[in-house]
């Protein structure tokens, strides 16, 4: 958001934890311990919030959001395996003017409260967790500005997700809303 080439000065940000498992949020809070000196970091955890299911990912994120209080985002899932320089890298980028920027998809990336007062919340019809990111970076892209679109699966864990196989239902409601 941008006018002019002056870079915003990140000094905290959420951190969502979107693992319901303790083991694998100690893993990660590894990592973003790592970096407690030089940001003040608001963290939330989903196990706290809600330990049992979500809908769908988009209520997740949307619960995320509005519970915490930083400007600036960084969500986690469970499956990804990132470092602290990652997080380093989606913060450089929101700071020089990215308005989203994510390492692997929508397994890590991170934006600032102000994306979502432009294009709104993430839409919660998408149930489970299939077509909320492409109607996300559809929305994203009529906004016009610089995103960044990360696509490290390195850093990704492969195994099913737990959420079921939806895709049929949520590729409907994608259908459906963007007349395809």
């Amino acid at each position: 958001f941008l006018k002019n080439s002056t870079m915003i000065e990140i000094e905290g940000f959420a951190f969502c934890f979107f693992a319901s498992e303790i083991d694998v949020v100690i893993e990660q809070e590894k990592e973003v311990t790592k970096l407690s000196s030089r940001y003040q970091i608001e963290r939330w955890y989903r196990h706290d919030r809600n330990p049992g299911r979500y809908t769908s990912f988009s209520q997740m994120t949307n619960d995320a959001i509005d519970d915490t209080d930083s400007e600036f985002m960084i969500f986690c899932n469970p499956k990804t395996k990132f470092s602290s320089e990652d997080i380093e890298f989606i913060l450089d980028k929101l700071s020089n003017g990215y308005c989203f920027a994510s390492v692997v998809s929508f397994g890590f990336f991170g934006f600032s409260k102000e994306l979502i007062r432009r294009i709104g919340m993430l839409d919660e019809r998408f149930i489970g967790g299939e077509w909320e990111d492409d109607d996300f970076s559809i929305r994203l892209n009529h906004f016009g500005k610089a995103a960044w679109w990360g696509y490290d699966y390195d850093k990704y864990e492969d195994s099913p997700s737990r959420s079921g196989n939806l895709k049929h239902v949520t590729q409907s409601i994608f259908d459906q809303k963007y007349q395809v």
